[in-house]
Order: C-alpha cells, then structure tokens, then sequence
C-alpha cells in the first residue's frame, strides 16, 4: 500500500502472544474498512509469536497490510510508542495482542472523525472475553457518546488501549505513551488528550472490542496497578491543580472500589476490606449511588464469614454483579 493512501494504522504490542496474536490479526483481516495497515511490534517475545505474524503478513488478506518490528523487551508503553514511529495513517488505534475488534470498529469510529475535526480520540463499548474467547456476558463502556475530562478525571471510562483510535496529530502533540510508567500509562495518556481540547472525545455506544480477562494476569500485580494510577494522578495533579477537591475524592473512592475488587479476586480480603472502607471514607454519597460499590462492600464484608457462609456470600455477589465489566 502506498505510503500516501494509508489513512489507519493499527498498532498491536505483542510480547509471548503466540496463543491468541492469530485470532487478533484475523479480526483486522476482518474489517469492513480497507484502507489501513498494521503495525506488530514484538517486544521481545520467546515463543513463535514473531513467527505467526511473518506468516500472515505473507499471505491473504493481510499481505501489503501488515508490517513486523522486533525490539528487545522494553514493555508496552515502548513497544507502542515504536509503532507510533512507524505508523503512517492520520489515525493510529491500538489493539492488545490478544484482544480482538469487531469488524466495523475502524469504519465507524474513523466515520465520526472524519465527521468532526475537533474529535482528538473515538472508543466504543467493549463485551468481555474469558482465556478461550467465549463471551462472558460482561458489557462495558462509557455511559454516553461523549466524553469529557470530568468523566475521565472521574474514572478510565474508556477501559482499554484495544478500545481507541487516535489522531496522530494528537499522539504527537500529547508525547505518546510514558515509557517510565509500568502501571495505567493508557489513562495517563487519555488523560493528557482530554486536557488538550475540549469535547474532543466520543465513544459509540455499541461493543466493537472483545476484551480477553485472565484471571490470574488481572488480580496477580493490583497493588502495583493501585501505585501506577496513584502515579498517574499526582502527575495529573501538577498539571489541573484547580480540579475540585470534591470531584478528586470520587475518582480516589472508585479507583479505590475497583482496587478492592481485583485485591478480593487475588485472595487478599483483608486488603479488600481496608480499600473499601476508604472508597467509603472519600465519597459516601457517590459511593451510596453506585451498586458496584455496595456489591464490592457485601463481598469484602462476607469474607469475614465462616468458610461455608463467605461462600455463599460470594456466589450471590457475582450474580449480582451480573452484567458490569
């Protein structure tokens, strides 16, 4: 494809994807939009991850598409930043090596773009995957078309790096990814494209992205994930010191009640416990409006329990639960 017709390039970070980077690439090979290529940056990976992607980059449908950068492992933030570099489209999006992107997604979120000059970055709604790529059920997504810096101050409505497409022009005036950050450095960056612009996001309210959990890889680093964000948000903090103390304290309080959610599915209930008592402390009101919290507050309460009751406890908690990502 010639360098000047490429208006979207996909930039997927793969580091050991072997298991799913196929399936990945086979939901681009599926897409409605045809004008785009695909930027695999293999950060380092040990297995044959490398190999599969030179494989359909050689052939149907993907060939003239799909370009393979290797580097030595330096981490997500890196390896996207390198695909940054490489990419020639006027709109990048990003999508994990073992997620997947429903077949319009590129067509209609580069449709509102191409429709408003002012929209820096589009997302959609997401449903939720478990490891062998069957649909949990789970849904989630910002609640309305747009997106402000108050909702994103609030919490990382947008979810996940698979979720956007950016304007390049905005990845370059905003810097990229942080590579020092290990933790949260997709909000770090949704963040400072928020504060560039005003009413410069959007999301469609539909699931274009299948968002794979595992399990083990979600809980295992949470007090890790619980230090990136709060890095995150003293950065953000030097940069809008005239953010209400209010609306601070909510976003502290739900960071807090997700925190205690990942830390209760790690095992570790007395964490649980402390973080909802502070997401309580912070913002009763908001926390008192917010069924995941009250949820959150019976679990953490119910692991107190003997064995045999918590048990019972936790199954009612995930049915209710249900549908919330």
């Amino acid at each position: 494809m010639a360098e000047d017709t490429v208006r979207v390039s996909i930039v997927v970070p793969a580091y050991n994807a072997g298991a799913f980077i196929g399936e990945t690439l086979e939901s681009l090979s599926n897409q409605t939009f045809r004008n785009f290529e695909i930027v695999v940056v293999d950060d380092g990976s040990t297995d044959d991850t490398a190999d599969q992607v030179e494989r359909m980059a050689a052939a149907a449908p993907l060939a003239g598409h799909l370009q393979l950068i290797r580097q030595a492992n330096g981490g997500p933030s890196s390896a996207r930043n390198r695909g940054i570099a490489a990419a020639r489209g006027a709109y990048v999006g990003f999508l994990d090596a073992d997620d997947r992107w429903h077949p319009t997604k590129i067509a209609r979120q580069v449709a509102l773009m191409d429709e408003d000059d002012a929209l820096d970055l589009t997302c959609s709604w997401w449903r939720v995957i478990d490891e062998s790529g069957q649909d949990t059920g789970r849904r989630g997504g910002p609640p309305s078309t747009r997106i402000s810096l108050r909702d994103l101050v609030l919490d990382n409505i947008i979810g996940t790096t698979s979720n956007v497409i950016v304007r390049r022009r905005s990845l370059t005036s905003t810097g990229g990814f942080e590579d020092s950050l290990s933790y949260c450095e997709d909000y770090d960056l949704w963040l400072r494209i928020a504060r560039s612009g005003s009413a410069n996001m959007a999301c469609v309210i539909e699931p274009l992205v299948d968002r794979r959990v595992r399990e083990a890889q979600l809980t295992k680093n949470w007090s890790r994930m619980d230090h990136g964000w709060r890095e995150v948000m003293a950065r953000f903090r030097q940069t809008d010191a005239g953010l209400p103390a209010a609306l601070l304290g909510q976003s502290e309080a739900r960071h807090d009640r997700y925190i205690a959610y990942l830390a209760y599915e790690a095992g570790d209930f007395a964490a649980a416990r402390r973080l909802m008592v502070q997401a309580w402390q912070k913002a009763a009101l908001p926390m008192a409006r917010d069924k995941r919290a009250w949820v959150m507050t019976v679990a953490a309460l119910g692991s107190l329990l003997p064995s045999g009751l918590h048990r019972g406890v936790d199954i009612a908690v995930r049915r209710l639960r249900g549908s919330h990502a």
